[in-house]
């Protein structure tokens, strides 16, 4: 745990995760239909514990990088600093829910009609375009990465995304932290989650 030290902050910030995939991913479709469903939507389900459901944050989603090489897969929001362990708490328990029961059939066909819905309004203009081209051949990705993207939505299957939730997303143990907040009020409560290194905001790069 990496504890960014920001003296009278009136709010934590936090981001959990750990290494995640490459953009050559194979079942990228089923990945982003995850992704949905956890973190990247409003509905999702981390902004449903989180922000709905208990009024903790503004905002919580689920974020995933992906170069060339493996890049991360994080848990990132924001809450009053009184109530840091509390949304820590909630986060990691939805994160055990993803990984323990995965997702239901009806959210299922949600996700996909959500994810194929959004495809093509990214494919509308020239600038979109051109992007997407360079992407694909920058990193070699290939026409089948836009041509069967929409297939592959329309054909994962609950047994697919269940592989992929396993494989991407860390179970609780492999959890590692980054928090920046006020380290006087949070320190010792945070402690339950690990060891803490901690730095001071004024600290350069923030190197330990």
């Amino acid at each position: 745990m990496l504890l960014v030290d920001k003296p009278g902050a009136a709010q934590t910030y936090f981001w959990i995760g750990n290494v995640g995939v490459a953009i050559d991913y194979a079942d990228r479709a089923a990945l982003d239909i995850a992704n949905t469903v956890y973190g990247g939507r409003l509905t999702s389900m981390l902004n449903t514990e989180l922000r709905v459901k208990s009024g903790l944050t503004y905002g919580a989603r689920s974020s995933l990088l992906r170069p060339s090489r493996p890049g991360s897969v994080a848990i990132s929001s924001f809450t009053p600093t009184a109530t840091t362990v509390e949304a820590i708490d909630m986060a990691l328990g939805v994160h055990g829910q993803l990984r323990d029961t995965g997702i239901g059939a009806e959210m299922l066909v949600s996700a996909k009609n959500y994810v194929l819905g959004q495809f093509p309004t990214r494919l509308e203009t020239a600038a979109q375009l051109a992007r997407l081209f360079a992407r694909a051949e920058t990193f070699a990705l290939g026409p089948s990465y836009i041509n069967e993207y929409g297939a592959a939505i329309a054909a994962t299957d609950a047994e697919a995304l269940a592989a992929v939730i396993v494989e991407v997303y860390p179970p609780l143990k492999s959890l590692v932290f980054v928090l920046l907040g006020d380290a006087e009020l949070i320190r010792e409560s945070i402690g339950k989650y690990g060891p803490v290194t901690e730095l001071a905001i004024t600290e350069p790069r923030f190197r330990p």
